[in-house]
C-alpha cells in the first residue's frame, strides 16, 4: 500500500525529532563526562594541568563552569591567566566561578583588574563572586581605592561593596575608608545591608575612629537598637563588645533592656548581648547585670554564652554587690543536674572557678559528692586548673588513666597550668618533690602514649612539647626516655585516623630534639600525608636542620570513590530524627559531588543513627556525627575538602575539618551567617525544615536516625 503524503510528513516529522533527540542525549552525555573529568582533576589536587585548562574553554558552559570550581582547589603555576580570562567569560555563571577561583588562588596584584570588572558587571550573582573575590585578596591601598569608588553605590550594589569589606576585615585591614563607608551605610533601608555593615565595623575594631562614629553619630546607634532585623540587633550588639567607651555601654544597656523584654525575643540576640556585657565588665561593673539576668535565662544558650562571657579576677572588680549576684546565678545553675543542658552546669563550674577562685574548694567538694556523668567531670577538670592548687593537681592527675578517653584527655590537658610556673609551685614541694614529679610524668605518659588513642595521643603528645614539661623531664634525667617512648608511639600510628596525633608527636619530638628525635622524625617524610610531611619538615628545621627540602610524597593519598553512576542519581533530602524534632536538608551534590556521597552512605548504613551532638557553640555551630563522642572520631578514611563559592548562611551544613582534605564523618550546622568559613570548609547541605529545632540542639542530644530521601520521591510528596 502507497503511504499518503501525511503519513511520509509524520514519518520525517518523527525521524527529525528522534535524530534531535539522540543529538541532545549524546550531547548532553558528552557534557556530563567533560563535568565528571573536572571533578576529577579537582579531586587529584596534582596532574592533569593542561588538560584542566582545556577544559576551562569548553564550548559547554557547565563544563567551564566545573573545570574555574576546580581550579579554585589547585595550587598551579599559570592560573592567574587563565582565571582572569575565565572572569571575562560570556557566561555569567562562568564568570562567577572564576571569580571564586581568583579569591581563593590570586594575589593583590590582580585586586584591582577584579574591581574594575566588578564595578562593570551586569549580572547580580556574578558581581557579587566578583567583589567577594575582591575582598579576599585586596590589600589597603586597594579597599581604599574600592571605597572611593562606590561611594555613590546603592541597592544591591552597595552588599556588594560591604560583601569585600567585611572580607578585608577579616583578614585584619582596618582602614579609615571602610569604617567610614560602614557608618554611612547604617542607615540604609535594606537590613541586609545594615547588618553587614555593622559586621564590618565590629571587625574593624578596636580601631581609634569608631568610638569617634559612634559619639557622633549615636542617635542612628540607638535606633539600631529597636531595628526589626534580628541580624541587624545581633551585629550591633558584636560590635559594641569591641568599643570601650561609655556611649557603647549606653547603648549596649538600651539594647539589653529591650532585648529581654521583646515578646518576639530572639535568642541569637541574647547571645551576643551577654557577650558584650563579659567585654565590658570589668570598665562597668554595672553591666554584671545583665550578665544576671542571662545567667537565668531559661534559654540554654544564652545561659551558656553568659557563664563562659564572666572574666577572670572578680576580685579585682568594683561593686560587690553585681558580684554576689553572678556568684548566687552561677551556684544555681550548677546543682540543676537534668533540668538543664549539661552543657549549662558545666560552663557554670568553669566560670565560677574563673570568676570567683575562692569558690573552688567548694566547687571540688560539690564534685566529690556527687556522681557526675563524663562530660561534666570533664568540664570540672577544666574548672579546677583556672586557679591550680595541690588538691586540684590530685584530682586531675589521678584522672590521667581514666577509663572514659574524653575525661583522661581532659586531664591532660589541663594540667599545662599545673606544670608551668607558678602552677607548679602547688605541686612542689607539697605534694612530691621535682625529681619524683618528673618520673611521676614521665611513667604516666608512657602509659597513656601505650593506650593507642588518638584523642589521647594527641594531648599527651601535646603536653610533652611543652618546653615547661621538657624542663621538668630533663631535671628528673628522663628526656631519653621521653623520646623513646613519642618514637615508638609515633611508629605504632596510622594515616588518616592518627594524622593529629602524629602532627602533635611529631612536633613534641622536635622540640626535644637531639639524634634519635631527628632519627623519628625524618622518617615521617616518606608519608603519604603532606601535613605530616610537613610537620616533619617544620619540625627537623626547628631543631637546627637547615638542610630539610620537603619532598613530594611517593605514594599519594586515598583518593575519593568516583563511583559516577551513584554520584549522577544523588540529591535530595537527609532528615535528621531527634527527641527535640526533625530537621529536614537539601544535598547539595551538584556542589559537593564526594560529600554527599560519603554521607548517604554512611546514613543508608546507619552510621549516624545513636550519636550525639558532642560540640555546641552558641551563635556558631552544633558539631556531631562522631562515633566516639568527643570530636576526635571518625569512619576510616578521609575525603577531599570541597569549598565552593556559596557562603555560610544560617541554616548551612558543612563538613567539620582539622584541615585541608582531612573531612570524615563529623558535620556541623550553622545558627547564622558565619563569613568567615566561607571558601574554607565544606557546604553540603542547608536547612528547608526545622531550623527552630536546630537551635535547640545541645551537647549530648541523641540523632535517632537519618533518613535518605531521593529526589524523585521528595517531588512526589510535594504533589
Amino acid at each position: 500500500m502507497l503511504m499518503t503524503m501525511r503519513s511520509v510528513r509524520t514519518s520525517l516529522w518523527f525521524l527529525i525529532v528522534s535524530v534531535s533527540l539522540t543529538s541532545s542525549a549524546l550531547q548532553a552525555q558528552a557534557q556530563d563526562s567533560v563535568v565528571r573529568e573536572a571533578w576529577y582533576w579537582q579531586d587529584q589536587r596534582v596532574g592533569g594541568w593542561g588538560r584542566l585548562v582545556e577544559l576551562t574553554r569548553s564550548p559547554a558552559a557547565e563544563a567551564r563552569q566545573a573545570a574555574f570550581r576546580a581550579v579554585a582547589h589547585r595550587s598551579d603555576s599559570g592560573s592567574a591567566s587563565v582565571i582572569l580570562e575565565g572572569v571575562r567569560d560570556e557566561n555569567p555563571g562562568v564568570r562567577g566561578m572564576a571569580a571564586f577561583a581568583a579569591g581563593q588562588r590570586l594575589t593583590s596584584q590582580h585586586a584591582m583588574s577584579l574591581l574594575r570588572l566588578a564595578m562593570k558587571e551586569g549580572d547580580a550573582s556574578a558581581r557579587r563572586s566578583m567583589f567577594d573575590a575582591f575582598g579576599r585578596i585586596a590589600a589597603r591601598n586597594d579597599v581604599d581605592s574600592l571605597a572611593a569608588l562606590a561611594k555613590d553605590e546603592r541597592g544591591a550594589r552597595r552588599q556588594d561593596v560591604l560583601i569585600a569589606m567585611m572580607r578585608s576585615a577579616v583578614k585584619g585591614l582596618k582602614e579609615p575608608q571602610i569604617i567610614w563607608y560602614a557608618s554611612k551605610s547604617l542607615q540604609d533601608g535594606d537590613a541586609e545591608v545594615r547588618w553587614r555593615a555593622l559586621y564590618v565595623l565590629g571587625r574593624s575594631s578596636p580601631h581609634a575612629l569608631i568610638p569617634t562614629e559612634l559619639a557622633s553619630h549615636r542617635d542612628v546607634f540607638e535606633r539600631l537598637v529597636a531595628d526589626r532585623s534580628a541580624d541587624v540587633r545581633l551585629n550591633l550588639a558584636t560590635m559594641l563588645a569591641r568599643v570601650d567607651v561609655p556611649e557603647a555601654r549606653d547603648v549596649l544597656t538600651k539594647l539589653a533592656g529591650r532585648e529581654f523584654r521583646r515578646r518576639d525575643r530572639d535568642w541569637r540576640v541574647l547571645v551576643q548581648v551577654v557577650r558584650s556585657a563579659g567585654t565590658q565588665l570589668r570598665s562597668d561593673p554595672t553591666m554584671g547585670r545583665i550578665l544576671v539576668r542571662g545567667l537565668t535565662d531559661e534559654n540554654d544558650h544564652v545561659a551558656v554564652a553568659s557563664a563562659m562571657a564572666l572574666p577572670a579576677d572578680a576580685p579585682s572588680m568594683r561593686g560587690m554587690d553585681v558580684r554576689d549576684s553572678i556568684r548566687t546565678a552561677l551556684w544555681s545553675l550548677i546543682p540543676a543536674g537534668e533540668a538543664r543542658a549539661p552543657l549549662v552546669t558545666g560552663e557554670a563550674m568553669v566560670a565560677l572557678a574563673r570568676f570567683s577562685p575562692s569558690d573552688i574548694e567548694d566547687l571540688q567538694s560539690f564534685v566529690e559528692r556527687n556522681l557526675l556523668k563524663p562530660r561534666l567531670r570533664a568540664k570540672a577538670l577544666e574548672a579546677f586548673s583556672t586557679a591550680p592548687t595541690a588538691s586540684g593537681w590530685k584530682a586531675t592527675s589521678s584522672a590521667w588513666q581514666d577509663a572514659t578517653p574524653s575525661v583522661a584527655m581532659a586531664a591532660w590537658d589541663h594540667s599545662r597550668r599545673f606544670l608551668r610556673a607558678p602552677g607548679i609551685g602547688a605541686i612542689v614541694p607539697e605534694i612530691m618533690s621535682r625529681q619524683e614529679l618528673s618520673r611521676f610524668v614521665t611513667d604516666e605518659a608512657e602509659a597513656a602514649l601505650g593506650r593507642r588513642d588518638m584523642g589521647i595521643s594527641t594531648v599527651v603528645a601535646t603536653l610533652l612539647g611543652d618546653s615547661s614539661v621538657i624542663a621538668l623531664i630533663d631535671s628528673g634525667g628522663h628526656r631519653e626516655r621521653a623520646v623513646e617512648t613519642l618514637s615508638e608511639a609515633l611508629a605504632t600510628m596510622r594515616i588518616p585516623d592518627d594524622v593529629e596525633a602524629m602532627q602533635a608527636t611529631i612536633q613534641a619530638l622536635g622540640a626535644f630534639g637531639g639524634v634519635a628525635a631527628s632519627s623519628a622524625v625524618e622518617r615521617m617524610l616518606l608519608s603519604s600525608d603532606r601535613s605530616v610531611v610537613d610537620a616533619a619538615v617544620a619540625a627537623l628545621r626547628a631543631s637546627g636542620r637547615t638542610d630539610i627540602v620537603a619532598p613530594v610524597p611517593t605514594d599519594g593519598p586515598d583518593h575519593t570513590d568516583y563511583d559516577w553512576n551513584t554520584i549522577r542519581s544523588l540529591g535530595g533530602s537527609a532528615v535528621f530524627v531527634t527527641d527535640r524534632g526533625e530537621v529536614t536538608v537539601d544535598l547539595l551534590p551538584e556542589e559537593a559531588p564526594f560529600t554527599v556521597l560519603s554521607f548517604v552512605r554512611l546514613a543508608r548504613k546507619r552510621f549516624f543513627d545513636g550519636l550525639t551532638f558532642h560540640r555546641v557553640v552558641p551563635n556558631f555551630v552544633v558539631q556531631g556525627g562522631d562515633p566516639r563522642g568527643d570530636g576526635w572520631g571518625g569512619p576510616g578514611y578521609s575525603l577531599r575538602t570541597e569549598v565552593t563559592a556559596r557562603a555560610y548562611e544560617r541554616g548551612s551544613v558543612g563538613m567539620a575539618s582539622a584541615g585541608r582534605d582531612t573531612e570524615g564523618s563529623q558535620f556541623f550546622f550553622t545558627h547564622l551567617p558565619t563569613p568567615h568559613l566561607d571558601g574554607r570548609y565544606t557546604i553540603f547541605a542547608r536547612v528547608r525544615q526545622g531550623i527552630e529545632t536546630v537551635d535547640r540542639w545541645q551537647v549530648g542530644d541523641v540523632i535517632r536516625e537519618v533518613r535518605i530521601i531521593p529526589a524523585a520521591q521528595r517531588g512526589a510528596r510535594s504533589r
